[in-house]
């Protein structure tokens, strides 16, 4: 009897996942694929500046990369910086306010250390290459300015960014 009763067992466990498996209505079609949400671009401006071209209002260091959860410069970072510099150093009646700004991964309070972080790290550099500490000051976002609200790679590298902001006197 033991034997039966184990065999209507697992006999009856079979079925009630075989019936859970094709509960589902058939014949409906899939849902519609979400449409990809339009990210906005930063505003970006493009180096080398003539010497007797202002920059515009405020820009996005474009190329200039962090490390995951650092703020020490990479390589590639410099070239761009080094432009920066020399068109900052080129109006030197003009301040501008250097941002730092964090994607959403992270703590509000970490985000804004490393915000903090990269922004000074941006400004240190500008400062090592001749653009006077009176025409800088640094500012820090952390999570607080984003670009875009989705949590996508593309739209959390368009969130990691330092902006330079020119101040209007």
């Amino acid at each position: 009897m033991k034997r039966n009763t184990k065999g209507i067992a697992f006999a009856s466990l079979l079925i009630l996942l075989l019936a859970g498996c094709s509960s589902a209505t058939k014949n409906q079609p899939p849902p519609p694929a979400e449409e990809p949400v339009a990210m906005p671009e930063p505003q970006t401006y493009d180096f080398p500046v003539l010497s007797s071209q202002l920059p515009p209002d405020s820009f996005v260091l474009q190329g200039v990369h962090f490390d995951t959860d650092s703020a020490e410069l990479k390589p590639e970072s410099i070239a761009i910086l080094d432009e920066a510099a020399e068109a900052i150093r080129s109006h030197p009646d003009t301040r501008w306010v250097v941002a730092g700004h964090t994607d959403s991964r992270d703590t509000d309070e970490h985000n804004m250390k490393l915000s903090q972080a990269r922004a000074q790290a941006v400004y240190d550099y500008l400062v090592s290459r001749g653009v006077s500490p009176s025409q800088l000051e640094v500012q820090y976002f952390g999570e607080d300015m984003l670009y875009a609200e989705e949590r996508s790679p593309e739209a959390m590298a368009l969130n990691r960014r330092v902006e330079i902001v020119r101040v209007k006197d």
